[in-house]
Order: C-alpha cells, then structure tokens, then sequence
C-alpha cells in the first residue's frame, strides 16, 4: 500500500494565502493527509485521476460551503500540487484543467 505526500508549489500557496483562513485550514488538511494511503484516497473520491498524459490527479477539498480543486502529477510517493482554483460548475472547467497540463509538462522537463 503506497503512502503519499502532498507537495504545494508557489501557484497553490499564492491561491491559497488568498483564501485566508479557509486557505490556512486547507493547508492543514493537506498536511495531515501527507501518509495516507493512495487507494483509499481514490477510494473516499477526494483525489482522483483526471488525465493520463500528463497523468495529473485532482484532489477535492470542500470547507465553509466552498468546494475547492487541486490538480498535479504524482511522481513517486508525492502529489506535486500545481494549480487550485474554487469549483463552481459540476465539470472541471477545461482552462483549468489546460494549465494544471501546461504547469506538468514544464514541472517534468525540470
């Protein structure tokens, strides 16, 4: 069973410092999800593959009667957190998701 790590970078902690206190607690969330195991946070549908080339999974995080969205790849046992956005619509929007796959093609080339 593979335990995962969340890792946010600068474009996810720029959104959430933004969000204030929901962005603090959200930080925190993450923190303590950092050693759960993968499958059952596939199985609970908080994360989520959304695309296979890049692979990017999507993490579902709902606080305050907001729903929140984090998308990355994952390279070994960490999620690298590239982009956050609040979900308004029932489908992830396709700008969002086209940057979260700009953000991973230019994060694996590094």
């Amino acid at each position: 069973m593979e335990k995962i790590k969340f890792k946010r970078l600068s474009w996810v902690e720029e959104f959430l410092e933004g969000e204030g206190i929901n962005g603090e607690d959200i930080k925190s969330i993450l923190d303590d999800l950092s050693g759960a195991i993968l499958e059952n946070l596939m199985r609970s549908k908080e994360l989520k593959k959304v695309n296979n080339d890049p692979a990017i999974y999507y993490f579902r995080k709902r606080l305050r009667g907001i729903n929140y969205r984090f998308m990355g790849p994952k390279d070994g046992d960490c999620i690298y957190l590239l982009h956050a956005f609040k979900k308004k619509s029932r489908e992830i929007p396709q700008d969002d998701l086209e940057v979260a796959i700009k953000r991973a093609e230019t994060f694996t080339q590094k």
